[in-house]
């Protein structure tokens, strides 16, 4: 999944958005609040010292690949990126589908049905995966 994380801040076409999951180096995950022209801001659980749990925000300057990464298996996460993949594709009802093989059942992965009835792909098996190689596809 970090190879497939890395893919997907490296599309042109990426933005982090508010709810998303990240992961940096020094903290487990923090839940982006929100991103401006100098950074980001979140807030992280942590197991507090007294019992129980605690938040505490974090504060970033804008995150480059390296150091901040979006946690793909987190379904918040991957709501935003299908949003970016609408986006990108320039239809807001733009939406993962099964693609079948001629009818026959058998399984060829995840493609994207756009609002006009057009299907595009198939781009992976995993939906994460599917949703990454949507953006990089974008035009």
């Amino acid at each position: 999944m970090i190879d497939l994380a890395r893919r997907a801040v490296a599309c042109e076409r990426w933005q982090w958005l508010p709810g998303m999951l990240a992961r940096h180096p020094n903290w487990r995950a923090f839940r982006v609040a929100n991103v401006g022209l100098t950074g980001m801001r979140g807030a992280c659980r942590y197991a507090s010292p007294m019992g129980g749990v605690e938040w505490a925000v974090v504060a970033l300057p804008v995150p480059t690949s390296s150091d901040v990464l979006p946690d793909l298996t987190d379904p918040a996460t991957l709501g935003c990126l299908h949003a970016l993949v609408r986006e990108a594709w320039g239809d807001p009802r733009a939406t993962l589908y099964p693609m079948e093989a001629d009818g026959s059942g058998g399984w060829l992965g995840w493609g994207l049905v756009l609002s006009d009835g057009r299907g595009v792909g198939p781009f992976a098996e995993a939906e994460a995966e599917a949703l990454v190689a949507a953006l990089e596809a974008a035009p």
